[in-house]
């Protein structure tokens, strides 16, 4: 009985500091979500990395880190750190939809790898395949990359 007990107390702690953390990260992304709003790009990447501190394997945070970076012109560290996204979470569609955007931008064409991400996120999300031919800048950088992608 004596070690349930402890099991529940190591249990509720751990709830407890889950749960501070997830507050931390909650404050400091809706702070990094305005600047980027705001356009204030290195401001926005500064509360992500705060809010990555709290929660640093968020592949949704770091996904959005990425995004901030690419758009204060920094491609390749958009894509070393959505690649660190999809290492936490190598099921997260719109990761490789961004992966793909980054790669693009940075080859100025679609690369084989940017085909391949773009790929894979049409392959765990088939409705971003229209968002590909809706969204104007990942047209602008990847051109018409969905009648490429593998099936």
């Amino acid at each position: 009985l004596q070690a349930q007990v402890e099991g529940l107390k190591d249990s509720a702690r751990t709830t407890r500091e889950e749960l501070a953390n997830a507050r931390c990260a909650l404050a400091a992304s809706r702070s990094a979500i305005s600047a980027f709003h705001q356009r204030n790009y290195n401001l926005a990447i500064e509360l992500y990395d705060e809010a990555l501190t709290c929660d640093p394997r968020n592949a949704y945070l770091l996904n959005l880190k990425a995004y901030a970076q690419f758009k204060a012109g920094h491609p390749d560290l958009a894509i070393q750190t959505q690649t660190r996204s999809l290492a936490v979470d190598s099921t997260y569609a719109w990761g490789y939809f961004d992966l793909a955007r980054f790669r693009c931008a940075v080859s100025h064409r679609p690369t084989a790898e940017a085909i391949e991400a773009a790929s894979t996120a049409v392959r765990l999300r088939p409705d971003l395949r229209r968002v590909m031919q809706q969204d104007g800048e990942f047209q602008k950088l990847c051109g018409n990359i969905e009648s490429r992608l593998s099936p």
